[in-house]
């Protein structure tokens, strides 16, 4: 190690000397020449890397990356069965009552529709041709399926199947409510097989 460290030193000492020997055969004059030909040369070459790095941040990153639109996914159906209150209204009317907010032309003011009122009354204005594909009115003798029957009976409605036997008959949904064991064997409307583990106590 301590040859190495002399063999730098000499080589050191050798060129300081050649280069104080070179700058003083070079009058005053010229070696300000060469100091600023020298600091406009690593100036401008300063300048330019700085430029150019900063010109190619993240263009080498994005060639690499492939960026991919954000697909849209695919909308599930739904089925609505919900029971509301409707009546015959203009897309004119809707807008002065404030169901509709955009605005309208006055062409289109005689729009015929219906203004419907769904449960927590919510209110709200339907185009006719969507409305009457959408919705039926319900009554007496309103015929329904088995799933609509269900529906209505969630929304505290009632129903009755024609050709049963009885007048009044009908089906609807019990409110909860905590009903003693002695009377329980007293309701006409459960069959004798639940009735029956009550009896026997």
């Amino acid at each position: 190690m301590e040859r190495k460290r002399n063999y730098i030193e000499k080589v050191q000492d050798w060129a300081d000397d050649r280069l104080r020997r070179m700058c003083g055969r070079i009058t005053p004059g010229k070696r300000l020449a060469v100091i600023l030909v020298m600091f406009l040369f690593f100036g401008g070459l300063s300048i330019y890397i700085t430029v150019s790095s900063i010109y190619n941040i993240g263009k080498r990153d994005g060639r690499r990356l492939q960026i991919e639109h954000i697909k849209q996914l695919p909308m599930k159906k739904y089925i609505s069965t919900k029971q509301i209150e409707a009546e015959p209204m203009t897309l004119g009317e809707a807008c002065r009552k404030g169901l509709v907010k955009s605005e309208i032309g006055e062409h289109e003011s005689c729009k015929l529709g219906y203004h419907t009122r769904a449960e927590y009354g919510y209110e709200s204005w339907s185009p006719k041709e969507l409305f009457e594909e959408s919705y039926r009115e319900v009554k007496e003798e309103t015929p329904i399926c088995f799933g609509d029957a269900i529906e209505v009976l969630k929304q505290g409605g009632a129903v009755r199947r024609s050709g049963w036997n009885g007048k009044g008959l009908m089906v609807f949904k019990q409110v909860p409510a905590h009903i003693e064991s002695d009377i329980i064997p007293k309701m006409q409307s459960l069959p004798q097989s639940a009735k029956r583990p009550y009896s026997e106590r």
